[in-house]
């Protein structure tokens, strides 16, 4: 199971738009603000989840074009115990 230490960046007047790993901008004028950038653990969700633990009915995912990261980092257990995945 993979874990370690990342940057989140975070823009200025916008924290809903924080991503990890590197900055991706909504427009052109976005900025991000070395104050907003903190270092974080990561880990895979099925290295603190056990699928006889997950009951889920949804699970809605909006990650900036990472969602496919996001349910790689699930494990095939896990992502099989969630009734239904939205992304948007």
């Amino acid at each position: 199971h993979e874990q370690g230490s990342s940057t989140i960046y975070s823009a200025s007047h916008n924290m809903g738009n924080s991503v990890i790993g590197k900055i991706i901008k909504d427009n052109d004028r976005q900025r991000f603000d070395e104050k907003l950038q903190f270092t974080i653990q990561v880990e895979r969700l099925d290295s603190i989840l056990n699928s006889d633990d997950v009951d889920v009915k949804l699970m809605k995912l909006d990650a900036q074009g990472f969602e496919c990261n996001i349910l790689e980092g699930m494990g095939k257990d896990v992502a099989n115990a969630i009734g239904v995945i939205k992304f948007e």
